[in-house]
């Protein structure tokens, strides 16, 4: 027989006999999340995310560009995937402030990579192969600039399906408040 939830079951469900099946514990701890936008249009979705609200934990990131290998010659995308320690990017905050990738990484939970249809290749394999090194999460989130652009969101798409556990593309610019949020950031 069909059973549909009624309004009495929200009432019931706050009853002193229910409470005795809740999970009654301290707050969830926040992760350290690293937010990186993969393009300038991300980057606009990323400064506009850290003001938001007061986030625990998270940096808001872009990233500018790979950093030469230690020997002084060009890291390419085929030694990253191979493992190379020295590989390393420059990351820019909203307010201007340069880091490593390596540092950023350095005790972080989850990295949430923020692309639009002009998503960086380069990007996505620096910072989802130097987290599958360190055993990071990774997130991805592809928000297409406007209309008439599914290809080149399918190819941002495509670009992050290998780094990015789990992946989601939306047509809402503000849902990566939203995504930040259900991941504890």
């Amino acid at each position: 027989m069909w059973n549909p939830t009624l309004l009495s079951s929200c009432a019931r469900a706050a009853t002193a006999s229910e409470a005795r099946f809740r999970i009654n514990g301290p707050e969830p701890t926040p992760r350290a999340t690293r937010v990186i936008a993969l393009d300038p249009g991300a980057a606009e979705l990323v400064a506009s995310a850290a003001d938001d609200r007061p986030w625990h934990g998270a940096h808001f990131l872009t990233f500018e560009s790979s950093l030469p290998a230690g020997d002084g010659h060009e890291l390419t995308v085929e030694a990253v995937v191979r493992g190379d320690t020295t590989a390393d990017a420059i990351l820019r905050s909203p307010d201007g402030v340069e880091t490593r990738l390596s540092d950023e990484l350095e005790g972080a939970d989850v990295a949430v990579m923020v692309a639009t249809g002009d998503g960086n290749p380069e990007a996505a394999v620096m910072i989802g192969a130097a987290c599958a090194r360190r055993g990071i999460m990774t997130a991805g989130l592809v928000v297409p600039n406007g209309d008439g652009e599914a290809r080149r969101v399918d190819r941002t798409v495509s670009m992050l399906r290998p780094y990015a556990m789990v992946l989601l593309v939306s047509k809402d610019k503000g849902d990566l408040p939203e995504v930040l949020t259900a991941l504890r950031a």
